[in-house]
């Protein structure tokens, strides 16, 4: 007689009851994350700047210092050129005129402006005031 081999199903595996642990972030993921940040940004765009500013610099060929010659002054009289009087100057009326101005400005050389007889008028008002 054969004995029947009676076999129990497996016992389930039981998992150790282990509160959530985060994670470290990988090398990756955590260099993401710094370079969202509004500060790095900023940065690489100063550095992008620094490094094309010395790239460009040392491109750009340096020219030879050319030394600018100073000019000198020198005088050259100008010619007066001689006038001739047109018709109306050579007319008596206008001779008279001439005359008159030029006396005219004579007058107005000599006029003393300050006259003694001219003062400010004394502005002494009774206001009703009292006085010292």
């Amino acid at each position: 007689m054969e004995v029947p081999i009676i076999t129990n199903p497996p016992a389930p595996q039981i998992q150790p009851d282990i509160p959530h642990v985060p994670q470290a972030p990988s090398t990756a993921e955590n260099l993401r994350q710094k370079l969202r940040s509004p500060w790095a940004g900023i940065a690489a765009i100063i550095a992008i700047l620094v490094i094309g500013s010395l790239i460009f610099s040392v491109r750009r060929p340096t020219a030879p210092s050319v030394l600018i010659p100073t000019p000198t002054t020198t005088i050259y009289p100008t010619p007066t050129p001689q006038r001739t009087p047109s018709v109306i100057a050579s007319q008596s009326a206008f001779i008279s005129l001439d005359a008159s101005i030029q006396t005219l400005a004579n007058d107005i050389g000599t006029l003393t402006i300050q006259d003694p007889s001219l003062s400010p008028p004394v502005l002494d008002l009774p206001l009703g005031y009292p006085s010292n």
